[in-house]
């Protein structure tokens, strides 16, 4: 098959099946982290860079022997949204295997097109990403396409937002030095909260880059940059290994730093380090004791807080 690939085990979709809607690196952007190597074709031209038709019979016939799938994503080695009947996919599924949910990975570069979103509405689940909201990071780290601002990747998630219905994860990928700086981070977690997104995911180097000067996040900038937002998951694949590491550290000046921002639960505690409910538990206790931390009771939960 040439659109139709895995199905592989995600860790955010359980068993998804990709669907690539344009040639191999054909992208808006040509981020200096992107595991899939330099972008050959950079462009923000919406067009059928593939036959549709033939995406949609590789589809079905991949569907109607296997039934075991969870989401079909549209993903790949560049934006499935420079398709101009991405839309299609979706509709597809959703009339012909209802069962089955739809993803869309998506660099959020052309959600400010009209008729863009419209043409994605029946999807179940829509993963936009913003890595950056200054525009020389922007252009240091995802160097875009010609006329492509941060600012219009920020509008084109607002309109999202606004208009979409199913669920959106908003994705940001952090690179050592160049968008985990506290101005950086401070910048993208207020946008963040402006636009209304819950759901938020971080993202660092799992395999190397386009580019080598691209250096992952440890394990403890990691905790330090989830600070930053409200309800975060760190989703790397390394994070694990890197969780290993920092707990040989102190966690508790990395939790603090996050409850003077804004009180937080033992779960939202959870999320941000790593831990299990037995670890977090006992940190929580010692830093009750310490009195560093207080708590208190908000419509029957109990959160954590730095008076």
């Amino acid at each position: 098959m040439n659109h139709v690939f895995g199905p592989v085990r995600s860790r955010r979709l359980g068993m998804s099946l990709g669907v690539d809607l344009v040639p191999w690196k054909t992208c808006s952007l040509d981020c200096a982290y992107c595991e899939c190597g330099i972008t050959t074709e950079k462009t923000s031209e919406l067009k059928q860079w593939v036959d549709i038709q033939e995406v949609l019979s590789e589809l079905d016939e991949f569907l109607k022997e296997n039934k075991n799938i969870n989401f079909v994503t549209l993903s790949g080695s560049g934006e499935p949204l420079l398709h101009s009947d991405a839309g299609k996919v979706i509709d597809f599924v959703r009339n012909n295997y209802p069962e089955i949910k739809t993803a869309i990975l998506t660099n959020s570069t052309t959600l400010h097109i009209p008729g863009v979103i419209d043409s994605i509405m029946n999807a179940h689940l829509i993963m936009p990403s913003l890595d950056a909201v200054s525009e020389d990071v922007f252009i240091k780290l995802n160097r875009p396409a010609d006329g492509i601002t941060a600012d219009m990747v920020i509008e084109g998630i607002s309109l999202l937002v606004k208009q979409f219905r199913g669920e959106i994860r908003l994705e940001i990928f952090l690179a050592d030095g160049i968008n985990n700086t506290e101005a950086e981070l401070s910048k993208l977690a207020e946008t963040v909260k402006k636009l209304g997104i819950r759901n938020v995911q971080l993202n660092s180097l799992d395999r190397p880059g386009a580019l080598p000067w691209v250096k992952p996040l440890s394990g403890k900038q990691l905790l330090e940059a989830a600070a930053y937002f409200e309800n975060p998951e760190i989703i790397t694949r390394n994070w694990n290994k890197s969780d290993t590491s920092t707990r040989q550290d102190n966690p508790l000046p990395i939790i603090i730093s996050g409850l003077k921002r804004r009180p937080q639960t033992l779960q939202d505690i959870m999320a941000v380090t790593g831990f299990d409910e037995y670890d977090a538990e006992k940190i929580m206790e010692l830093a009750l004791r310490s009195g560093s931390v207080k708590t208190k009771l908000i419509d029957g939960t109990v959160f954590y807080t730095v008076e």
